[in-house]
């Protein structure tokens, strides 16, 4: 039986419930700062995958449809 993807699911669930009981009591800076960190952590573990990935222009091609499709859908609004 796979349990990895039963634990991973539960751990978001956890660190969410958490993250969303204490997010009120740190202070704006902190917030803001904490979301700077992991956006920084992200383009930094992506920069890596992008040097790894074998299929280039396939990823771009991905990419490309991907922002593509949310510009038609209008995601970033809301809509």
């Amino acid at each position: 039986m796979v349990i990895g993807p039963f634990i991973n699911a539960g751990a978001i669930l956890f660190g969410g419930v958490i993250g969303a009981l204490l997010s009120q009591r740190l202070p704006e800076r902190i917030r803001v700062s904490m979301t700077s960190i992991f956006g920084l952590c992200s383009l930094g573990i992506g920069i890596l995958l992008v040097m790894k990935c074998a299929n280039l222009p396939v990823m771009v091609l991905a990419t490309l449809v991907g922002a593509l499709i949310g510009e038609f859908c209008l995601l970033e609004k809301g809509n």
